[in-house]
């Protein structure tokens, strides 16, 4: 058996050696307790001391001992000091024998076990589930490395870890082939294979990977035929996928080979099994994303014929408006006359003075004159607005509207709604019985068509006799329907990514249940667990901040409050104290420009990070990309040029080539992790630290970028107010206050960014900052915040902070009673208070919830929609009502601090910063994306962030360099004040089309010299 290659030699090497130990660790590693000092008096020699403190003090730092001969002079030289010897000593005199004891006595002390057999078994099984889950070999690695120090076991050599890592590689591979062989029959086997010779429709299997984007009616056709064929095939071998029982992860690696794979390396692999079994994951795949593309495709395709019938309706109405106002007129007029000749009658009929027959002869006169003269319009029009009054309060025009459009939806979305197979367990059932119905292709309405999911008012339009034929209103209404079902999850997909129902996104509450409490430990929601212990601590200290804050009211503390005649509030405005303006552009300028490709040059010096992209066809492979072509393929992405730009731009490189690195190298994933690496610079870096020092805490911020989209996307909405005539998406991205982007999310321009902005604070709590100990502050606009994600942030450990819009607008909440408006002569008080009961009744729901959430069983944005679309979910609504008390105690917090206030608003500023930068990143073809796909997206996008961060990373470096070089103390630290106002958000120094010095001039300015001196700075 081969070893797989996971590190490179020199970090291999770094890996194996022993631990470079600063000033600081040796103090804390060569400390001598009392009972260490009892053990070093019973050693007879002091080489055996002086061994025995040295090994003590590495196996602290790295878990691990080390020969004798590689122990360090310095660290010798430290621990005889501390041991009180002097002179010369030899550690060849330090047996084999000696150190074998002394490994015991020190695994002992610290109640940790040897490595041997026992340990190498349990390494092997926990290695097994992280190769299960297809996590990188790398991650595997450290996985292991994580898994003894978390259990107290030697960590072994680097060789044992990577012997066990490729025996679980391939021993798993050989048990998911040995189940496919036994499970797979003839007949299942001859229709994957024919997925490569025969593929359906006349298409090609390459066509077959992509899904037609756009929402016209040959497309979805289109589109519905292959769901057809991959439904039927999926149901086929489905005996094979359950029998697997592999994890989603490893599915989708094995469905990942098919993506990233031509036909004839396909065909090229030798075991049959195991392309079958490749091909198996790639149909389920493809069935779950077609499923849902479906879905996207009637929800847009319905939106837009609503939005269309919605705006036709209200053209109606304001027409209908302008009659009503003639009428109105006409009738008015005519009162006035009838009132005039009633009136005169009156007084005829009262005027004694004349004969009862002249009298009776003079109204009769009146009266005939008076309908000579009146409007023959009047009573028709009374009548037609009558009517149309009427049918306004039944929507009969927007009804109207969406019918006459039957013909088009039933041609496009007729085919996919008879291709989708629904869950007939979540879904409503009246639903469903019309689903079935029409999908045996009905042609008229009688006593067996089911009318039950149908609103009594929804029947009278549908069964009721005009131009357009009854059957076609009945298929029109039911895709309407299926529309809002599928948007409040009473219809709901079985075989789906998105639109499952909500508890199959969850930790099975069957295991929930029986291992409650390790659930919560492993996802660190111990100090949550007791819900009425929670709620009590917040509400009682909410009580006090409303007496509190009443109190700095008075005694005008709270200056930023103003108050009205009529006790209402309003909130002045509070600039920070900020200017990205002036010093620094300034001195950024001063440096001749470079290019991007010198600048990514300058990150990998300082941080390998494209080690963190592995072959998709094999992640496990020791080959190295060529920097070059990775470098042009982010550029030519990140810059949005596209390959063919790129490859005029740089002629040595070809379009091909381009596109072939994107497809083998450039996973979101990826991207993902060599983001990571460069954020991790600059979280290292001293000269970040002036953007915190103040603050003391990490204070994130997020804001949504609209982007349009050229080409067809089911992703994408139109948008007049954003995008004009065009359509597009929101690109969500994630800064720090050290001002690294450490996450960026795509979503539809539809969406709310509350839901998606908890997946990049998720992601980075579990990568970037998962070992910061800091206060964590995160802020948004008003479009990202909803009291739910108050609740949400809360047990992700994250105080939120939002700019809310009108927050003296508000409803503040209270946890007592006697706190309220009515009942309490508060300056600020709550109008309403929270419901306990709701919040208790359903904690362990929450936190079974949370639980899923941090333990990576599903996306925050994906089960926060889907709860937030159901107006039934108690459980949603117990999130939202903890949210609200949550949301009162910020606001109130925000109120009385300043500081806080200022805070947010430059770290808003520092997000808005950062989207004006990525457009000035993203100026190729008009900075106008012309990928569809999700993924493809955000493929870019991460690739924008990546060369966003390597900007200022750059900066950062050319700064710190000038701050080195200044000598005088006053200039130096004037200089660090300016540049604590200011931002390193900054790209004028860049030059976008310096791609040509790929190959003429590839020498750049180099940080390395002064790095390490940097680290040690202070600023």
């Amino acid at each position: 058996m081969s070893k797989i290659q996971i590190l490179t030699r020199s970090r291999r090497r770094a890996f194996e050696g022993i631990p470079q130990l600063n000033l600081n660790e040796r103090i804390c590693f060569f400390n001598i307790d009392t009972n260490t000092r009892k053990i070093l008096r019973s050693f007879r020699t002091p080489e055996n001391r002086l061994g025995y403190i040295l090994q003590r003090a590495y196996f602290q730092a790295k878990g691990r001992f080390f020969e004798i001969k590689k122990f360090k002079q310095k660290d010798i030289n430290h621990a005889k000091k501390e041991l009180g010897l002097k002179g010369s000593l030899d550690l060849s005199r330090y047996s084999s024998k000696s150190a074998e004891r002394h490994k015991a006595l020190i695994l002992e002390s610290y109640g940790w076990k040897s490595y041997n057999e026992s340990a190498r078994l349990e390494l092997e099984q926990h290695s097994l589930l992280l190769v299960d889950k297809q996590k990188r070999s790398e991650d595997v690695l450290f996985g292991l490395l994580a898994f003894c120090w978390k259990n107290r076991t030697e960590i072994p050599s680097y060789a044992e870890l990577s012997d066990i890592v490729s025996r679980s590689y391939t021993d798993y591979e050989s048990s998911i082939l040995v189940k496919v062989k036994t499970l797979m029959t003839e007949s299942q086997k001859t229709s994957l294979l024919n997925l490569l010779d025969n593929p359906p429709s006349s298409q090609r299997f390459g066509d077959l990977k992509r899904i037609d984007q756009s929402d016209n009616e040959k497309s979805l056709v289109k589109n519905a035929e292959a769901l057809e064929y991959f439904r039927d095939l999926f149901f086929e071998i489905q005996p094979i996928i359950k029998g697997l029982n592999a994890t989603e992860e490893a599915t989708q690696y094995f469905s990942d080979w098919v993506y990233s794979s031509d036909v004839s390396q396909i065909k090229q692999l030798r075991n049959s099994d195991k392309k079958c079994l490749h091909l198996a994951a790639f149909v389920r795949d493809q069935f779950y994303k077609r499923q849902d593309f479906a879905v996207d495709a009637i929800i847009k395709k319905i939106r837009s014929t609503v939005n269309k019938a919605n705006g036709e309706e209200r053209k109606h109405n304001e027409q209908l408006n302008e009659d009503s106002l003639i009428a109105h007129q006409s009738i008015t007029n005519t009162a006035k006359t009838t009132r005039a000749i009633l009136d005169q009658i009156l007084v005829i009929s009262k005027n004694e003075l004349i004969s009862f027959s002249q009298r009776n002869e003079q109204v009769v006169h009146l009266v005939e004159a008076y309908f000579e003269a009146e409007n023959p319009e009047l009573t028709e029009r009374i009548q037609r607005s009558e009517i149309e009054i009427q049918k306004g309060r039944n929507h009969h025009n927007y009804y109207s509207c969406i019918f006459n459009k039957y013909l088009g939806l039933q041609k496009s979305l007729g085919p996919l709604v008879r291709a989708l197979t629904f869950d007939e367990s979540s879904s409503n059932e009246n639903l469903l019985k019309a689903i079935s119905h029409y999908k045996i292709n009905i042609t008229k309405i009688d006593d067996n068509t089911p009318l039950a999911h149908l609103k009594e008012r929804e029947k009278q339009l549908v069964l009721s006799d005009d131009s357009i034929p009854v059957i076609s209103k009945y298929k029109t209404m039911l895709f309407v329907i299926m529309e809002q079902c599928f948007k409040n999850r009473t219809l709901t997909l079985e075989h789906s990514y998105r639109y499952r129902n909500s508890k199959t996104y969850l930790i099975p509450l069957e295991l929930w249940n029986k291992n409650r409490e390790e659930y919560i430990a492993a996802a660190n929601l111990n100090h949550y667990s007791t819900g009425k212990d929670v709620l009590l601590n917040i509400g009682t200290n909410l009580t006090s901040l409303y007496k509190v804050v009443d109190k700095e009211i008075s005694l005008g503390l709270c200056p930023d409050i103003k108050l009205g005649r009529n006790g209402e509030w309003t909130l002045k405005n509070n600039e920070a104290n900020y200017d990205a303006s002036s010093f620094i552009p300034g001195l950024l300028n001063e440096e001749k420009s470079i290019s991007l490709y010198e600048l990514l040059s300058e990150a990998e010096m300082h941080t390998q990070f494209t080690e963190a992209f592995t072959h998709q066809t094999n992640r496990n492979s020791a080959n190295k990309i060529d920097t070059r072509l990775l470098f042009a393929t982010i550029i030519s992405l990140g810059s949005n040029l596209g390959h063919t730009n790129m490859s005029k731009a740089a002629p040595e490189i070809t379009s091909k080539q381009l596109l072939d690195t994107e497809k083998l190298w450039l996973s979101n994933q990826n991207l993902k992790n060599a983001n990571n690496k460069i954020v991790e610079l600059i979280q290292s870096l001293p000269l970040p630290s002036v953007y915190s020092k103040l603050d003391g805490r990490l204070h994130t911020s997020s804001d949504g970028q609209k982007v349009v989209v050229a080409v067809n996307s089911l992703l994408a909405n139109y948008s007049y107010k954003y995008y004009g005539k065009e359509q597009g998406i929101t690109v969500n991205s994630f800064v720090d206050n050290k001002q690294s982007f450490f996450h960026v999310n795509v979503l539809s321009s539809s969406d709310r960014e509350a839901a998606f902005m908890m997946d990049g604070i998720v992601s980075s709590k579990e990568s970037v900052y998962k070992e910061s100990d800091l206060e964590h502050i995160h802020s948004t606009d008003t479009h990202g915040y909803t009291e739910a994600i108050f609740s949400g942030l809360h047990f992700l450990d994250v105080a939120f902070a939002p700019h809310i819009k009108g927050i003296h607008k508000q409803t503040l909440y209270g946890y007592e009673s006697k706190s309220l408006k009515k009942n309490s002569n508060f300056t600020i008080a709550p109008k309403q208070t929270v419901n306990k009961k709701l919040i208790l009744t359903h904690w362990d729901e929450i936190l079974h919830l949370m639980a899923s959430i941090k333990l990576g069983y599903c996306s925050a944005s994906l089960i926060f929609r889907a709860l937030s679309s159901s107006k039934t979910s108690k459980l949603y609504q117990a999130v939202r009502e903890f949210g609200r008390l949550l949301k009162s105690t910020f606001i109130l917090n925000y109120l009385r601090d300043t500081e806080l206030k200022k805070s947010v608003r430059k770290q808003l500023n520092r997000v808005e910063l950062g989207q004006k930068m990525s457009k000035a990143i993203f100026f190729g073809r008009k900075g106008v994306l012309k990928v569809g796909l999700g993924d493809e997206i955000q493929k870019a996008v991460s690739c924008t962030i990546l060369l966003k961060n390597a900007i200022i990373l750059w900066n950062y470096l050319y700064l710190s360099s000038l701050l080195y070089e200044t000598e005088d103390k006053e200039e130096k630290q004037a200089m660090v004040d300016a540049i604590s106002r200011g931002s390193v958000i900054a790209w004028a120094h860049v030059n976008m089309y310096g791609i040509y010095l790929f190959y003429k001039r590839q020498k750049t300015r180099s940080f390395k010299a002064t790095l390490k001196q940097m680290q040690n700075q202070t600023f």
